[in-house]
């Protein structure tokens, strides 16, 4: 190899990897804001995931609270999946902090009542129906006379 030959490799080479730099300064900022944006995307994901989550937490806690009694008057729905059946919204449910207020709730449980009576549960009767009135003391003396 002769001596000019190397200087003109070198130079060649020297100028291509100076090209390269040059490109690659310049693709630089297309891959940092893909980059950007892909975190994006995976950010705005997981935030989706995360609402979902809550969304399904209050549904299930507004279901919770809705077969508890409403009042002493009222007792709560058979099933608490009939909030959302008969119309109830679950946004309406959350108060100002972000948690299911019990009160709309009662609320919303004795306005489904008062249209569907049927899908609440029955104020218990614990005397089963089996109470009479208090009878006359009998002996057995009007027993014998069939009185």
């Amino acid at each position: 190899m002769l001596p000019d030959q190397t200087t003109t490799e070198a130079a060649d080479d020297g100028q291509a990897h100076e090209e390269h730099d040059q490109a690659e300064a310049a693709d630089r900022p297309g891959r940092e804001a893909a980059k950007y944006r892909r975190q994006l995307r995976e950010a705005q994901a997981e935030a989706e995931g995360l609402r979902s989550q809550l969304d399904a937490m209050r549904r299930r806690e507004a279901e919770r609270l809705a077969v508890l009694p409403a009042g002493p008057a009222v007792m709560g729905l058979h099933d608490g999946r009939d909030l959302w059946a008969y119309g109830a919204d679950p946004a309406a449910l959350v108060d100002d902090d972000g948690t299911v207020d019990p009160e709309r709730v009662a609320a919303a449980v004795r306005a489904i009542g008062d249209e569907r009576p049927h899908l609440l549960q029955k104020v218990p009767d614990f005397d089963g129906g089996t109470r009479t009135g208090v009878r006359e003391a009998r002996g057995w003396g009007a027993l014998i006379k069939g009185a």
